[in-house]
């Protein structure tokens, strides 16, 4: 699990540092990937908060979307540096969504509460989608 994380962290890293200096890497973001739900938890972080992913492929797909909508990006750490990074309290707005956890079907105020709670619990939610969960 380690050595697919370091992999994807150098693949990423190799990007940003070569095309900084003009040299043609491949691009990891060149196609969204369909990823398995195969448990093989990567923590990474930002300047807030911690964030757990089901796996590497789910992680670079969050990673692409965030440097194409030009936010904060991730960087993936260890399971300790991240869950010290959990979120104690999220704001009261309620904008619901629906993720997933090994079947499981879960519906969260808002975003802020998936990230908390996924932390808290050392769960990787998928999310699933914007909404309440069915019943």
């Amino acid at each position: 699990m380690f050595s697919l994380k370091l992999v994807a962290s150098l693949l990423v890293m190799s990007y940003v540092v070569l095309s900084v200096h003009g040299t043609s890497v491949p691009d990891p973001c060149l196609a969204q990937r369909r990823c398995s739900t195969t448990e093989q938890t990567v923590y990474a972080v930002d300047t807030q908060q911690c964030y757990l992913f089901r796996n590497i492929c789910l992680y670079t797909n969050d990673y692409c979307q965030r440097r194409e909508k030009k936010e904060e990006e991730l960087k993936l750490v260890t399971k300790e540096a991240c869950l010290e990074k959990c979120r104690n309290f999220c704001t009261e707005e309620y904008f619901p969504l629906c993720a997933e956890h090994n079947g499981t079907f879960e519906t969260f105020t808002n975003k802020c509460e998936l990230h908390r709670n996924s932390c808290q619990k050392d769960k990787s939610y998928i999310f699933n989608h914007y909404g309440a969960c069915e019943s």
